[in-house]
């Protein structure tokens, strides 16, 4: 419409094959009054060309010799001008002019003719180097190219039907739009899902799609431009000055001015790169593979030779040569983590072996290990690193290697080793360094003594750290860590107020990379002072943090929560003290109460710290009378000399019998003695089946009442009063509502003891005593871990809670949004299935592991998990038939439920 508008002298349409370019000039040419169309395809010279342009503008002729070519194209030209009507002159296949000058001569002698009624559509798939400004001017020429011509979005999705979203995002990221290629796709999705269409390459249909790539887009180009094109590929970033590299390595090709003119899939990415349709590129792969790999291999040497190891790095690891690339890394001047994402993640994916070879590329990526390694085995590592080092390793490097071995060896309560290190650098060193490295091993004996209680400067400290500057994670991890623990043994609250609340200024980004480590420090530091509204901050935003930050610190954030401590392992013994605190203030049994706190003591006593063994001996010695006077002297003992005044003066009233009040009052008020003895209530809840139990037999709540228990329990977390109002009433008003809740937690507390509900600010939450089944289960779970064979007592227990599981769905009357519970309980159920699945699978129990798939599939006909469970327990025992018929009577309940068909991969698992 837009051409037919303009009515344009000159009209070029350039794009590759199957781009509709014909198609597009014939819809434009339909009631034209008269057409000519001349295909130039093969072409050879001027001669030739010529009888083309009289045939197909009714001028015949002879074929003229050469010397009467020029009167011939003048009189052809005089026809032209002769014309008494408007004509248009169609050139299809124009490409074939691109190598034949002479042939492009005549054409731009005709068409240059001035006053001739003739109108020019030239359809090419390469920009051809004629002077379209001798032909027509800017105002009547129209250019058509690519991105005129392929496909928007809505054109895709109204070719490929009702796929969902993400289907044809992939389709428009893989074709880019190509007409053809999602026209092939289309007709191949009416007889297999398009997802699967677009995963299997090695349809056949693909295998033509190279075809027709290679033969009918570079086929026209040349051998010279399918060097240049292989040569752009070769370089994994599409580099410019790759392709240079390559030329003096060699290869012979065009300039790349040329080779970006002659190509309409390859185009320009801002002035030092290009980009290459990713149809193309994987085109070329996999016909010329062997060709390109070879490039890849000359193209790493060169640019290693040439100084730029991290790039060369790069194509090593596209080649899976993993020991170069770490070679070629190690000789990186400055390599940090923050250099390149990309090859960050390369190098996490190399083995532990070749990362111990080379320190740079350890020390580079030790942070992102640290939450995916045990800390004991990053220490170890740490060793073999540092036993590499010497005199002559590069100062910098050294400095680094030395700051993360004191890092982890404090970590681990491994002082000595920690000295022992910062001694070993200061001896080669030998007082040379630059300022940032005196700075770096200042900081690390400054965190040496703090793990020793002993008195550091925090003034010249601060002064120190700021010389590190820059990433502001550094400065968290450097300033404020070290400030907090300070202001702890201190006995400063207010400076750990003020701390704290710096801490949660900083962004999620430096929460991130210290894999959450400050916010557990910041959090046991608030609940240390009796500051529960900020704890609870603090650990809502830690359990925000990403994965790796939350698994790191699983068993702190579990035993907060009132869970196992020690469900989840960690092998920082500060970590565990924390925790083991944590869980002991929560717990109601004295005897359960004084196990945790015993483990505190040998965890504590395992960091050397003495600040860590005199806060867990302060909590045993308020609750273990019997053990009193052991614990206050092996406080004394551990405390001798320390910087921790307000433990040291805590011990002393209590070896005096008086009381005491300051710094650690709030932490001592956790394990007073309760007057009131054990709880009366012993309360149960079911998140699987929606109910409660009080002292193991079932409490008759129903409405508002059960539906809060329920809430409380299913988000295992505080929750804001105004949610609990939003949630319980929402169509009454704020005072209606608060009313309310008032009286129905009044009524809660009579109904199941006042403590089971707290209030903490405008926070409410489960006591931590109260029982949820689903937490059980989680827990118990995590402890039966996954690959390993069950023990019967494992196996009884978890076929047990199965089989309940599966007899009752979640109570039907419940609110909407409550059925969170319910897909939880789904999640549960699948899980226990599986460890049963697999145990018995490990065994050869072939018939218990079908009982497990057919326990899910009479829950629920349409369990895709319990039919892919049976099936396999049958396959494994040689029964095709019967897993076909499971496959067959689930197709048909699937059917007949959800009106949809099986997942194609349980059809798979039929296949031999």
């Amino acid at each position: 419409m837009r051409l037919r508008g303009m009515r344009p002298r000159l009209v070029r349409i350039v794009a590759p094959a199957g781009y509709g370019k014909s198609t597009l000039a014939r819809q434009y040419l339909e009631g034209q009054p008269a057409v000519a169309v001349c295909d130039c395809f093969g072409v050879r010279g001027a001669a030739e060309m010529l009888a083309r342009l009289d045939a197909a503008l009714r001028a015949p002729s002879e074929a003229p010799s050469a010397p009467a070519l020029a009167a011939h194209v003048a009189a052809l030209r005089g026809h032209l001008s002769m014309l008494s009507s408007p004509m248009t002159l169609l050139l299809e296949n124009a490409e074939a002019l691109a190598d034949e000058r002479e042939a492009r001569e005549v054409v731009a002698s005709l068409l240059s003719v001035h006053g001739a009624p003739l109108r020019v559509v030239i359809c090419s798939r390469v920009r051809l180097p004629l002077r379209y400004a001798r032909i027509a001017g800017p105002d009547e020429s129209a250019f058509v190219g690519i991105d005129d011509l392929r496909l928007n979005h809505d054109e895709v999705a109204a070719l490929l039907g009702t796929w969902d979203g993400a289907t044809i995002a992939r389709v428009e990221a893989l074709t880019e739009g190509w007409p053809i290629v999602i026209s092939m796709l289309a007709r191949l999705a009416q007889t297999a899902p398009l997802s699967e269409v677009l995963a299997r390459l090695e349809y056949a249909e693909f295998e033509a799609l190279d075809e027709y790539l290679l033969d009918e887009v570079l086929g026209q180009l040349g051998e010279r431009v399918i060097a240049t094109i292989l040569a752009c590929v070769a370089s994994v970033d599409r580099r410019l000055g790759d392709v240079r590299l390559l030329r003096e390595c060699g290869v012979e090709m065009a300039t790349i001015a040329e080779m970006l003119q002659r190509c309409c899939l390859v185009v320009p990415a801002g002035a030092e790169r290009c980009e290459v349709h990713p149809l193309l590129r994987d085109a070329l792969l996999r016909a010329r593979g062997a060709a390109l790999i070879e490039m890849r291999v000359r193209l790493a040497d060169a640019l290693r030779a040439q100084g730029a190891p991290l790039r060369a790095a790069a194509l090593y690891f596209a080649l899976e040569d993993n020991e170069s690339a770490a070679a070629a890394i190690a000789m990186a001047d400055g390599f940090t983590t923050y250099d390149d994402r990309d090859l960050v993640r390369a190098i996490m994916r190399l083995d532990r072996e070749t990362l111990l070879r080379y320190p740079p590329l350890w020390s580079a990526v030790v942070a992102k290990r640290l939450a995916m390694v045990p800390q004991e085995e990053i220490l170890d590592e740490a060793l073999i690193v540092w036993s590499r080092v010497d005199a002559a390793t590069p100062a910098d490097l050294r400095s680094r290697l030395t700051a993360i071995v004191v890092t982890v060896a404090l970590e681990l309560g491994r002082i000595d080793t920690a000295e022992a290190t910062l001694a070993a650098d200061d001896a080669w060193a030998d007082g040379d360094r630059t300022s940032a490295q005196r700075a770096l091993r200042d900081v690390c004996g400054t965190y040496i003594a703090v793990a020793r209680c002993a008195a550091v400067d925090e003034e010249r400290f601060e002064r120190v750290a700021a010389v590190l500057g820059g990433d502001p994670s550094i400065a968290l991890y450097h300033r404020y860590r070290v400030s907090l623990a300070l202001a702890m043994h201190r006995g400063d609250a207010g400076a750990v107020r003020r701390i704290c609340e710096r801490v949660h200024a900083f962004d999620d980004s430096a929460i991130a990379y210290l894999n959450g480590d400050p916010l557990v420090a910041v959090a046991f530091s608030q609940w240390l002072i009796g500051d529960d509204a900020n704890f609870e901050r603090t650990l809502v935003r830690l359990e925000g943090a990403p994965a790796t930050a939350a698994h790191r610190n699983r068993c702190f954030i579990e035993s907060a929560r009132g869970r196992n401590a020690f469900a989840e392992p960690d092998g920082r013994p500060s970590v565990r003290v924390c925790a083991g605190l944590l869980a002991a203030a929560r717990t109601p049994d004295l005897g359960q109460r004084n196990a945790l706190l015993r483990r505190c003591i040998a965890d504590a006593r395992a960091s050397n710290s003495p600040w860590w063994r005199g806060l867990s001996l302060l909590a045993a010695t308020l609750i273990d009378g019997e053990h009193r006077a052991q614990h206050i002297q092996e406080a004394h003992g551990a405390l001798q000399g320390a910087d921790a005044e307000p433990l040291r003066e805590a011990f002393d009233a209590l070896s005096e019998g008086r009381e005491f009040g300051g710094f650690v009052s709030a932490f001592a008020a956790r394990f007073a003695p309760s007057a009131d003895g054990e709880p009366t209530f012993k309360i149960s809840v079911s998140l699987a089946h929606g109910s409660i139990a009080i002292n193991g037999k079932p409490a008759a709540l129903g409405g508002r009442r059960l539906e809060l228990v329920l809430l409380l329990a299913g988000e295992g977390r505080p929750i804001h009063r105004s949610d609990l109002l939003e949630r319980l009433w929402p169509r009454s008003n704020a005072s209606s509502a608060g009313n309310a809740l008032r009286v129905l937690l009044s009524r809660l507390r009579k109904d199941l003891g006042r403590d089971t509900l707290r209030r903490i600010g405008e926070y409410y939450v489960l006591d931590p005593a109260v029982d949820v089944d689903l937490d059980v289960l989680e827990a118990r779970l995590r402890a039966v871990g996954a690959g390993r064979t069950l023990t019967p007592q494992e196996r009884a227990g978890l076929g047990a809670e199965l089989n309940a599981l599966c007899a009752d769905g979640f109570a039907p009357a419940l609110p909407e949004w409550l059925s969170a519970a319910e897909t939880r309980t789904s999640t549960v159920r699948s899980e226990i299935a599986t460890v049963l699945h697999e145990d018995a699978m490990g065994g050869a129990d072939y018939e218990r592991a079908y009982g497990v798939g057919r326990m899910l599939l009479d829950h629920d006909a349409c369990d895709e998990l319990g039919c892919e469970l049976a099936m396999r327990a049958l396959l494994a025992a040689g029964d095709l038939a019967g897993a076909r018929r499971e496959l067959n009577a689930y197709a048909e309940a699937l059917r007949m439920e959800l009106g949809a068909p099986p997942a194609e991969r349980l059809y798979r698992l039929l296949e031999p």
